[in-house]
């Protein structure tokens, strides 16, 4: 159990590298219990790295080559291979970018989500399937039932991502890690989406790990906002603090590179130290 006041995930100074090639350089963050933390950066910056690195998932190529990531206080680094899988799932849950790629296309959703519990061990019988309905609806599904029958393909793109949501969730972990959860939808789902993890928040106290390179995105949901550019953390504050009177020059770039309310399109040039201009 997690003490009062303590973090249930903190990073310090990680460094990542793939095939000798440093990707992430000293990230130091952390997140608390019930937290929303953010991480916003352009592509290639080293945000779902940091995500994989956290979750035991960097590949073959990818290794922790200094630092440390602790989760209720135990070394993710120093886990085996199956002490990873025993973590992941039960206490850890992991959504990914392409909703559509974490499902098989050729077995029904109903197949793929009990399997994902029966090896947790969360229910059993006949006890799954009524478990799916209740996370479906949850979800905001209103018929469950047609969706557990149907293949990820007869379902669009949000309604794959609110599956997987209610997949990650099935076995009550204490940290969720979105790895992009938005990119990929439409306006309508993304805000469905983002209403859904501040939902499982309230609603289970799961502390949340997102990265995005989105930074309104990340504002609608994220207690706290770090910010990545090329591999290292250049700024973390409240969100409010980052989004409102950044420190950065990239920050304040990423931020002015957001389209306008009125419909005019940004145009931004911003030049300072550590960051190159932005057009």
């Amino acid at each position: 159990m997690t003490r009062e006041g303590e973090h249930i995930l903190s990073i310090e100074g990680l460094d990542v590298s793939y095939g000798g090639v440093q990707a992430v350089r000293g990230v130091t963050l952390s997140v608390a219990p019930g937290e929303i933390v953010g991480l916003v950066g352009e592509s290639g910056s080293g945000k779902s790295t940091v995500l994989r690195a956290t979750a035991g998932l960097l590949g073959r190529s990818g290794r922790v080559s200094g630092g440390a990531i602790r989760y209720r206080g135990r070394d993710v680094t120093a886990l085996s291979r199956r002490e990873l899988a025993a973590l992941r799932g039960s206490e850890l849950a992991y959504v990914f970018q392409d909703p559509t790629a974490s499902l098989d296309p050729l077995c029904r959703i109903g197949s793929q989500f009990g399997e994902c519990i029966r090896a947790h061990g969360t229910a059993q019988g006949g006890a799954v399937r009524a478990l799916e309905r209740d996370l479906l609806n949850e979800m905001g599904f209103e018929d469950p039932d047609r969706v557990l029958g149907a293949y990820p393909h007869e379902l669009s793109g949000g309604m794959c991502q609110r599956v997987v949501l209610a997949m990650s969730v099935a076995c009550d972990p204490s940290l969720l890690l979105a790895d992009e959860p938005t990119s990929a939808l439409d306006v309508t789902s993304q805000l469905q989406v983002s209403n859904l993890l501040l939902r499982i928040r309230e609603q289970r106290g799961c502390s949340v790990l997102i990265v995005s390179h989105n930074i309104a995105a990340i504002g609608q949901v994220a207690d706290r906002v770090g910010v990545m550019r090329r591999g290292e953390l250049v700024e973390i504050g409240a969100r409010d603090q980052v989004l409102r009177e950044p420190q950065h020059p990239y920050t304040r770039a990423l931020i002015a590179a957001v389209p306008k309310t009125d419909g005019t399109l940004p145009g931004v040039t911003v030049s300072g130290e550590g960051c190159d201009d932005v057009a």
